[in-house]
C-alpha cells in the first residue's frame, strides 16, 4: 500500500488518460522543439526587458543593448587575458582613472590624454579628443555618439584600442 495522496493522483492520472478530451477537435501534441523555442523566445524577452529596466551596470549600458549571440561567440574565442581585459574595459572596473579614483587610488579621476574628462571606457573609446586621431584610424570616426549603433567596435578592437594608448 502506498502514500494514500500518491494513490489518489495515480487513480486520477489514470481516469484522465482513458477518457475523451475536453477540448475543441482535432487534439495535436505540440513539438518539444516548439516548446523550447517558445520558452527561449520568452527568457531573451524577459532578459532584455530586464536589461532596459536596470538603473546600474552604467558602463555596460552604453556598449550594448542586452544579450548578443555574437558578443558572446567573441567573448568565448578570446583567451583568459583579453577576455579579463574586455571585462574590466566594459564594466569600467578596469584600471582607468575613473574607477581608481572612486576606489581612493589617484588623485584624480581626468583624462590621462586630455585632462578634460572623467577617464572611462567611453571617454577613451568615443569621444576624447587627444584620440580622435587614433579612433578615426582604428574605427573610421573622430567620435562616436552611440557605440552601440556602430558595429565596427567589437569587443577585440575595443580591447585592441585602448590596450594601444599606454595607460599603465
Amino acid at each position: 500500500m502506498g502514500v494514500a495522496g500518491n494513490e489518489e493522483a495515480d487513480r486520477l492520472a489514470r481516469e484522465g488518460a482513458n477518457s475523451l478530451p475536453i477540448a475543441p477537435e482535432p487534439i495535436m501534441g505540440v513539438p518539444l522543439a516548439r516548446i523550447k523555442k517558445e520558452i527561449e523566445v520568452w527568457a531573451r524577452g524577459e532578459y532584455r526587458r530586464t536589461w532596459r529596466r536596470l538603473r546600474t551596470q552604467r558602463h555596460s549600458r552604453l556598449f550594448m543593448d542586452g544579450p548578443n549571440r555574437g558578443r558572446a561567440v567573441e567573448a568565448l574565442s578570446m583567451t583568459r587575458t583579453g577576455l579579463k581585459e574586455m571585462t574590466a574595459l566594459i564594466t569600467g572596473h578596469g584600471t582607468l582613472r575613473k574607477h581608481l579614483h572612486t576606489m581612493g587610488l589617484v588623485n584624480s579621476p581626468l583624462c590621462r590624454k586630455c585632462g578634460l574628462a572623467d577617464e572611462t571606457p567611453f571617454h577613451l573609446i568615443c569621444q576624447c579628443c587627444a584620440l580622435a586621431r587614433k579612433r578615426f584610424f582604428a574605427f573610421g570616426a573622430a567620435t562616436i555618439a552611440d557605440p552601440k549603433a556602430f558595429p565596427e567596435l567589437t569587443l577585440s578592437a575595443m580591447r585592441e584600442f585602448v590596450s594601444s594608448l599606454d595607460l599603465h
